[in-house]
């Protein structure tokens, strides 16, 4: 799955569950949607150069708050 489609495909999923949400703007500032974004990147870069990929998923954890370990397959299963 290409970068693209997994952006749109998880804005799809937020806003199906968020009811919270007046716009689709609003999911681009979520912390949880940065911390996905950062997610995809490092997962795909974890299997060539895993001590890289925990650095910036690390990195991603000090401004979002939130740890995804870059490692982990489908996380939307442990969601909900």
């Amino acid at each position: 799955m290409n970068y693209y489609k997994f952006l749109k495909q998880e804005i799809e999923w937020i806003k199906e569950r968020d009811p919270s949400l007046s716009s689709t703007i609003e999911i681009w500032f979520m912390p949880g949607f940065r911390a996905l974004k950062t997610w995809y990147f490092t997962h795909k870069l974890y299997a060539k150069h895993p001590t890289l990929a925990r650095i910036l998923s690390l990195r991603a954890q000090k401004k979002t708050g939130i740890d995804i370990h870059p490692g982990g397959n489908d996380w939307q299963q442990n969601i909900y």
